[in-house]
């Protein structure tokens, strides 16, 4: 058929044209050898004087004898209207609105004098209205598609973190920019490869295994993966798409956080109880653990280096002492970092010496320093293969590195402070024996005196030089909190000369909101009530700035118990008030969030008890915040509905889960329900412990409403469906009755004939629609039980006796749709009524077989037709759509066969006609064999569902 363009190609310029004056039987002879001619122009003198259609035929059959010699200007219906062809404009929606203003099916075009052009049908216009459509909508959709396409490509690729696809078989359907460079191949090569194929951590597998096979909807996960070598942490958050068949993941690289974290916890955790060398063991073995390598070592500077902890291949080794001059802890010294990745055992030999092990490859240090900046020690690890990250050990090495160095100073300050305190206990000893001695041998003993006097110059030299050298801030200070003495460290603690700072008192110096914490503490030291106290305070620099400190406060008395004066020792701790700060304002926020979330939100205990809730819950159930605390989950859920989660909150407590989600139904305050969606997410303790349980809730009632709302609507149309199969079946019937009554009035054998033909296709449209409405599936037919009603139909329809034609009828249970079921059941009514007719003359006995059955693509006779079967479907890239399944009809019978004289693909019969046609509609590949009798063979598969309601929605108000 002529792929139309334009309105010129759609008219007929060939119609079938007489004169007034030819008889009507004449007509008809020429109307029969035009076979394709559906109206006759007639004409007088060239010019177009009436159109002659099939229905004028009928009307006078029906109603006048010796019609047959009739001029068929007596029987011709006038044209109403004609349509010059240069008023022809390329706009067939005006034409159509043409046709159905004047209610005519063929509209003749003629010239500017009157002659006959050709004739313009409508249903040729309406399928020039389609294409023009079709393709407008088309191209737009296109357009929109390729637009939207770029814009996600866009977006997918901003997110900072992978994007991939997952089908249900494990194997990826896409991925993101990110992705792909974190594989180091291009994004097309990765498509359709298994997840892990590049010998990445079986964990991503794993969860996308497990996730398929689940019920759930969304899940994340931590998950420690490899990509090319390299161990990384990743926060995944997965969701189902495609009716659940196919998975949509990304992940956010969070290996630094993670593992910084766990090397602080580690840290944290492994030394709250131990002090002193412990500490330093307990460190090194942590560092090693958190960055994965075989030693690690904590020097301290005093005179050279000596290992206050070394760990290697998982055990402490034994400490030593060793110059620093010929290893890399002298860049170390002299940088503060050094980081060698590669042949730190060739480039320093001693090392291996020093170690007593295999050959080490990398090396990271850093430096350790006191409160002043002035290095006192050194941190660093060491593996036989380079650091995998570089980023993540030097952060973690940091961490360890600044507890080192704090632990390291705080041991320091207390050897000297111990050593001070030893000397001075000594200096005291040591002047109370010569005092005795001096008064017992005072005149005879000058000589030892003198000798006294200078060791206790000495002593007070060498506790001159501890005082001046301490790393913290020390100072003496009287009875009337006046500094009398203060070393250097103080001093750049608080931005004075020491010349400055003796003389100011310590309220000069304390933070005015800090200040009454002290007083009290320093009216019992004068009131003799304690010796020492301690407490972190506030102090002002003298640039109006504060820090934070914690003081250390002692009271040095002479020999007869009176107070000299106040020993003080100050230590910054800035830095960890500023980490104080940092996590109550992270409290802070998370409890902004909690107070003002948009979503409903409490905190539940381990008897269901609610311990805190918030503003949207109350006001969601109607509650007030104290009435609600003194209830529990069980008090405000449906009854019905208290265990729908029960298996999965016990999982949360026991911590085999991290959180899930579930829809149920709460109970307000004014016993009304409402239908909520709640996530539940494990609140735990720095051990992984679940203490608390903190729910999300979402008010979903509107949606649960809808969705029953659409149910609903959707039942009642899939009634109102079957009651319209009901009535098309009806109608049916009653033309096949109408046809059936004309029949009896015709004595023409061959007409009746034509009749019978009509009423049994007629009754094979009407089974369908009478299956249709009967099969519980909506718009599906069960084939084999509308096969045997239909050969049935036939036996009653021809007369013919059942007992000479035996039948044989193998039928696969199949369902077809209404798309697929019409056409088939056409062709095997014309197929199988061929049989009857024709195939056994003489009331011959025979066999007529029918079978139909399912078959793979794969097995298809290739010597079918090739002239029969439809083109195969292509993708717009030109490639072929993969092959859907096939189904497989069979009809045959064992008679006389067709005359090898009749060419069955070319003839002009009507059944045959309609057998070739009904196959193109179901794009079947068709084969005839003419062994022992006749068979016809099918090979088809089920056409897709096509809108029936389109053009009767796009028609409304136009009378279309």
């Amino acid at each position: 058929m002529l792929e139309l363009q334009s309105i010129s190609q759609a008219i007929d310029r060939k119609p079938l044209v007489v004169n007034d004056d030819v008889s009507v039987w004449a007509v008809i002879e020429q109307l029969r050898t035009q076979s394709s001619a559906k109206y006759v122009l007639v004409t007088r003198n060239g010019q177009l004087k009436g159109i002659f259609t099939a229905a004028n035929l009928i009307e006078i059959v029906g109603l006048e004898h010796g019609w047959q010699e009739m001029p068929i200007a007596a029987v011709m219906q006038t044209p109403a209207v004609t349509l010059p062809e240069s008023e022809l404009e390329n706009h067939p929606t005006k034409l159509l609105e043409l046709f159905e203003r004047h209610k005519i099916d063929c509209l003749p075009i003629v010239d500017d004098q009157g002659a006959i052009v050709g004739t313009l049908t409508e249903q040729d216009l309406g399928r020039l209205v389609i294409k023009q459509t079709a393709e407008s909508d088309r191209k737009q959709a296109e357009q929109e598609l390729k637009q939207a396409k770029e814009q996600l490509q866009a977006v997918i690729d901003a997110v900072p973190g992978f994007v991939s696809w997952i089908d249900q078989n494990g194997r990826y359907i896409g991925v993101n920019r990110k992705l792909a460079d974190v594989l180091e191949l291009p994004p097309e090569e990765i498509v359709g490869k298994p997840v892990g194929f590049s010998g990445s951590s079986s964990k991503l597998k794993q969860f996308a295994v497990q996730f398929m096979a689940s019920d759930d909807v969304t899940t994340s996960q931590i998950i420690d993966t490899n990509f090319n070598n390299r161990k990384y942490h990743y926060l995944v958050a997965a969701q189902k798409y495609n009716h659940n068949q196919a998975i949509v993941s990304v992940g956010i690289d969070i290996t630094t956080t993670q593992k910084s974290q766990e090397a602080l916890r580690s840290l944290v955790a492994g030394t709250a109880a131990v002090t002193g060398t412990e500490f330093f063991a307990v460190l090194v073995q942590y560092l090693a653990q958190a960055l994965e390598v075989k030693c690690a070592v904590v020097a301290e500077l005093e005179d050279g280096c000596s290992t206050v902890a070394l760990w290697l291949n998982g055990r402490l080794g034994e400490n030593f002492e060793y110059d620093p001059a010929s290893t890399p802890c002298n860049m170390v010294i002299k940088k503060g970092v050094y980081y060698c990745r590669s042949q730190v055992g060739q480039k320093f030999p001693v090392l291996n010496q020093f170690l007593a092990s295999e050959p080490m490859e990398s090396y990271f240090g850093i430096r350790l320093e006191n409160s002043a900046r002035e290095p006192i020690g050194i941190l660093c690890v060491l593996d036989d293969r380079p650091l995998e990250n570089e980023e993540i050990a030097r952060y973690i090495l940091s961490i360890f590195a600044a507890r080192a160095a704090a632990e390291l100073e705080r041991q320091q300050v207390e050897l000297a402070l111990k050593q001070s305190k030893l000397d001075l206990e000594a200096r005291v000893n040591t002047r109370t024996q010569d005092l005795i001695a001096a008064n017992d041998e005072l005149r005879a003993e000058i000589t030892q005196k003198e000798l006294v006097k200078q060791a206790l110059a000495a002593s007070e030299e060498k506790f001159r030089h501890i005082f001046e050298d301490a790393p913290i801030g020390i100072s003496l200070v009287d009875l009337n909190n006046r500094y009398i003495q203060v070393n250097s460290r103080l001093c750049r603690l608080l931005g004075y000369e020491a010349t400055e700072l003796e003389g100011k008192t310590l309220q000069d110096v304390t933070h005015p909101d800090d200040l009454q914490k002290e007083l009290p503490y320093l009216e019992q030291v004068i009131l003799g009530q304690i010796d020492s106290y301690n407490l972190e305070q506030r102090y002002i620099r003298k640039d109006g700035s504060s820090w934070w400190a914690n003081l250390i406060a002692t009271v040095v008395r002479d020999d007869a118990g009176s107070i000299l004066y106040t020993l003080g020792m100050v230590e910054d701790i800035s830095d960890r008030k500023r980490s104080e700060q940092a996590l109550l304002q992270s409290e802070e926020r998370f409890r902004k969030i909690f107070e003002s979330g948009p979503l409903g939100m409490a905190i539940i205990g381990f008897n269901q008890s609610i311990i805190k809730v918030n503003a949207m819950l109350c006001e969601m159930l109607g509650y007030a915040e104290t009435e609600m605390t003194r209830l529990t989950l069980r008090d405000i859920t449906v009854p019905e509905d208290v265990n729908l989660d029960l298996s999965e909150t016990k999982q949360l407590y026991y911590g085999r889960i991290s959180q899930f989600h579930t829809e149920k139904r709460y109970i307000k305050k004014d016993l009304s329900s409402i239908w909520v969606l709640v996530n539940y997410s494990a609140m735990r303790d720095h051990s992984g412990k679940t203490i608390n349980v903190l729910i999300a809730v979402r008010d979903i009632t509107r949606q649960r409403e809808a969705q029953e709302y659409i149910q609903a609507s959707l039942q009642e149309k899939e009634v109102l469906l079957k009651e319209i199969h009901h009535r098309v079946k009806n109608n049916l019937h009653v033309i096949a009755n109408l046809l059936d009554l004309q029949a009896q009035n015709i004595e023409d054998e061959a007409i009746a004939d034509l009749f019978i033909d009509s009423q049994n296709r007629i009754h094979a449209m009407a089974l369908i629609h009478e299956q249709l409405y009967q099969s519980p599936a909506a718009g599906k037919v069960c084939f084999r039980e509308y096969v045997e009603n239909l050969a049935e139909n036939l036996f009653q329809s021809y007369c013919f006796n059942i007992k000479q034609i035996e039948w044989q009828i193998k039928i696969e249970p199949v369902i077809l749709n209404l798309e697929t079921a019409i056409p088939c059941g056409l062709i095997l009514n014309e197929l199988v009524a061929n049989s009857i007719k024709y195939a056994f003359p003489g009331c011959q006995s025979g066999q007529i077989s029918i079978e139909f059955r399912s078959i793979e693509p794969d097995h298809i006779n290739p010597a079918i037709d090739n002239s029969m079967i439809a083109s195969p479907r292509l993708t717009k890239d030109g490639a072929k759509q993969a092959s859907l399944p096939k189904f497989e009809l069979v009809i045959g019978d064992s008679g006389v066969g067709i005359p090898t004289t009749i060419d069955w693909q070319n003839s002009t019969s009507m059944g045959l006609r309609l057998v070739r046609i009904l196959g193109r509609q179901l794009e079947a590949e068709i084969e005839l064999e003419q062994v022992n009798g006749t068979q016809f063979r099918l090979v088809f598969g089920e056409l897709k569902y096509k809108e029936r309601f389109k053009a009767y929605d796009a028609g409304k108000g136009t009378g279309g």
